[in-house]
């Protein structure tokens, strides 16, 4: 390996390297969305196996809490994967879903045991989890397949089979609600799309063949609807507020994907989607999760979310001086 090449493959892995890790924050409402997160980032240090993102609670009991994530398999080479929204080959990582358990004491969460839970030749991730007629199913992101596979978990075992597919499409961050008006809708952006930035201002929602809450799906979509920004990309489940109200969790992916976490109020009246932002949220860029937050979901009082960052202090410093900069000039960016 030349110089040119080792310098190559310094920046990529070791100066460029970034991580994701999963935080915890007391949940109250409208209060906590528009407040600023204060966040207890879990301490994963020892484990190398991989890192984690799109959170999703499976159980918080005590001092003990169980979390579907994406684990990106850092144990693992990169292999060539054909991703259908960029339409070729990419050298990547695959994730798997896998369940974390981890201690809470005294406002500190430690990770304890790290079980995969589904995982082949596809990459998966953002493991929603809906709980039907005394049944756990997990629906994660699955797009690399070109369909949205549908699993049963049976909490006795710890393990997932696959129970069917709940959209004949490659959809992503995809959520259930049934809160406009009792009929279950599937929220969501596609990775298919020709142009280059659709699958993060154009929210797609699809209607259930049936009725049933976990379909089948349309493989169309009966609305669409058009943000004004790269914020259509699901975040996390649909929030009920007090009156009624409805919030949907988004992403805001203006700069970069992820950056942020965006809540909308949204409406359905005589058919029409609308929506009103309430708050905008980004990093906090003293904390080594620096660059960007993506995940926000809820277990009763209790919510969780995902952010990353630079590993390398010296990239880590470069980037916080930068973004400090820039939210000084674009005061919009500093969030809530």
């Amino acid at each position: 390996m030349n110089l040119l090449k080792k310098y190559k493959h310094w920046e990529r892995e070791v100066y460029r390297r970034k991580a994701w890790n999963i935080g915890f924050l007391d949940y109250a409402g409208e209060k906590t969305l528009r407040e600023p997160f204060k966040i207890a980032w879990l301490d994963w240090r020892g484990y190398d196996k991989g890192w984690f993102a799109d959170p999703f609670i499976l159980s918080a009991d005590g001092n003990r809490v169980e979390v579907l994530v994406e684990e990106m398999m850092l144990d693992k080479p990169p292999e060539k994967i054909f991703q259908i929204g960029r339409r070729r080959e990419v050298v990547r990582r695959r994730g798997r879903i896998s369940r974390l358990e981890i201690e809470r004491e005294n406002g500190k969460y430690v990770l304890r045991r790290v079980v995969p839970v589904i995982e082949d030749k596809y990459h998966y991730s953002f493991p929603a989890i809906y709980r039907v007629d005394g049944k756990i199913f997990i629906h994660p992101e699955n797009g690399e397949s070109g369909v949205s596979p549908l699993f049963e978990y049976d909490a006795a075992t710890g393990t997932a089979t696959r129970a069917g597919t709940l959209c004949d499409a490659p959809i992503v961050d995809a959520v259930i609600f049934e809160g406009f008006g009792g009929e279950p809708l599937l929220f969501a952006t596609r990775v298919d799309k020709p142009e280059k930035n659709e699958c993060e201002n154009v929210l797609d929602v699809y209607r259930s063949k049936t009725g049933a809450f976990l379909g089948p799906y349309e493989t169309e979509p009966f609305a669409e609807i058009a943000f004004p920004d790269f914020s259509a990309r699901g975040g996390g489940y649909f929030l009920r507020l007090d009156g009624g109200r409805v919030v949907r969790v988004a992403q805001d992916c203006n700069r970069k994907y992820g950056a942020g976490i965006v809540f909308y109020e949204m409406k359905r009246e005589d058919g029409k989607f609308s929506f009103r932002e309430l708050a905008r949220h980004f990093a906090d860029v003293s904390s080594i999760w620096h660059v960007g937050l993506h995940t926000f979901n809820t277990f009763g009082n209790l919510a969780v979310v995902d952010g990353y960052g630079y590993l390398h202090p010296l990239k880590r410093a470069l980037y916080r001086v930068k973004e400090r900069v820039g939210r000084l000039l674009h005061p919009e960016r500093r969030g809530a």
